[in-house]
């Protein structure tokens, strides 16, 4: 726990703990072979030491009959404690401590071949050697056994020592690695540092791109956070020119309202009261379309929230025409539905198809004369499938067409619509990965608009 708090609290601490716990590791696995290494070359060293004296004591032993080396004096030239026993052929001499541990029994001696053991002695833990060689002399002839020991805590005195001293060393290592790595961490991350203060001193409204020297791998991030600083002031201006025309727009009708509202009340005569009333209704009606638009507008910008499902364009387009039809009995158009298929599968949100459709039937009603035709007709292009309307008004100039695509654009001779209805359907053409088109009319004249939405699934063409 106390690591994953410490690898979480910071960069600089993640960093500096990828740094240091791998060196203290490999620290530790160095100092356990330095262990090792110690342990086993202290313990060759120290082995070949009792061999030697063993030798020295055998041909002292034999050279004088059993007389040895004072105790001190082997003492004085090993440095350590040892202990010894020397017996001569057929037990002719015997020198030394009496009661020093022997080989296990059955254990059998090579002649100049030192066989090492492990034992216990004056119960603690001893090394010991023992060489079985011929004696030629004078007086003595036959095989003698030389026995010599060392407490084994000698040993470990000296493999710690070695450790310890291998542990101060590296100690000061670690020390200075870490100083150096903490200096490292906290200069490669100054840029950091910097971008940060860029950023605190921003006030909410500032969108400029932020111009920090960074290293190349915060560059990254750096002109990802200009992208998105980028995509937000469009956003922002988006929404405050939105917000700006929408008040406009709603400020005339509700104006206008007003005004009739108080004739209304002035008049006395029914047939002037009919007449206002008549006029506020309308105002009414082209506020609530308005409303209506906007709402539509907002479901449409609104793409994160978007829900798409699979939708049979052939069947929802027969039907959306079918009810805009029934509902506009008075309408200036005749409207023909037509298709060659028997489904165009796509995913839309059947909500804003129907919305879009029905603003696009509406302006074809409202700027056409009397007795104009508008033919819907769906085709496909391949993995496309097309919604083509077709009508034989007035059109509109080829040099207003991308402009009327615009929210609020209207153009001049305009003064019932809101310039919303291609600019809803636009969107909606966008958020569903479509795209929306004004065109010639195949009428020769009038305006023709192609609404594209990408298929998926394969569809069959009816015979």
């Amino acid at each position: 726990m106390l690591w994953i708090n410490l690898v979480r609290s910071s960069l600089r601490n993640r960093v500096l703990a990828w740094l240091i716990v791998p060196l203290l590791s490999i620290s530790a696995i160095m100092l356990a072979e330095v262990y090792y290494s110690a342990a086993q070359s202290t313990g060759e060293i120290q082995d070949q030491m009792l061999v030697s004296q063993a030798i020295g004591i055998a041909e002292q032993a034999a050279s004088t009959g059993g007389d040895l080396y004072h105790l001190e004096v082997i003492q004085r030239t090993s440095g350590k404690t040892v202990f010894y026993k020397s017996i001569g052929p057929q037990n002719s001499y015997m020198a030394g401590f009496g009661f020093l541990p022997l080989p296990i029994e059955g254990t059998e001696l090579i002649t100049d071949v030192p066989h090492f053991y492990n034992a216990t002695y004056r119960d603690k833990s001893v090394r010991m050697v023992a060489i079985k060689s011929l004696i030629q002399a004078r007086e003595v002839n036959g095989y003698a056994y030389t026995y010599v020991g060392q407490f084994t805590a000698a040993r470990e005195n000296l493999i710690w020592q070695q450790v310890m001293n291998s542990s101060v060393r590296l100690g000061i290592f670690i020390v200075i690695a870490s100083i150096f790595a903490w200096l490292a961490v906290a200069q490669g991350l100054r840029p950091l540092a910097r971008l940060q203060e860029s950023i605190t001193r921003r006030s909410f409204d500032d969108m400029r791109p932020i111009q920090v020297d960074v290293p190349k791998e915060v560059d990254e991030v750096v002109s990802e956070l200009n992208n998105l600083l980028v995509r937000l002031e469009n956003s922002v201006h988006s929404n405050k020119r939105f917000i700006s025309n929408a008040s406009h727009q709603l400020r005339t009708p509700v104006a206008s309202l007003m005004v009739q509202t108080e004739l209304l009340l002035r008049e006395s005569s029914p047939q002037a009261q009919a007449s206002q009333l008549a006029n506020i209704n309308a105002r009414a009606n082209q506020m609530s379309r308005f409303i209506n638009q906007l709402l539509t507008l907002m479901r449409a910008d609104a793409s994160d929230q978007l829900i798409l499902e699979q939708r049979d364009l052939v069947a929802d387009i027969g039907q959306i025409c079918l009810d805009w039809y029934n509902d506009h009995p008075q309408a200036n158009i005749e409207l023909r539905f037509e298709t060659h298929y028997n489904g165009l599968s796509v995913m839309a949100n059947h909500t804003l198809l129907v919305e879009v459709v029905n603003n696009l039937l509406d302006n074809a009603n409202r700027y056409c004369p009397t007795g104009s035709h508008l033919i819907v007709c769906l085709a496909r292009y391949l993995h496309t499938a097309i919604i083509m309307l077709d009508d034989d008004g007035p059109g509109i100039p080829l040099a207003d067409r991308e402009r009327v695509l615009e929210r609020f654009c209207r153009l001049q001779e305009d003064n019932d619509g809101t310039g919303l209805g291609l600019a809803i359907a636009k969107e909606v053409a966008l958020r569903h990965s479509g795209d929306l088109e004004l065109v010639d009319s195949k009428h020769g004249a009038g305006l023709g608009i192609r609404l594209r939405l990408p298929i998926v699934e394969t569809n069959t063409i009816k015979n």
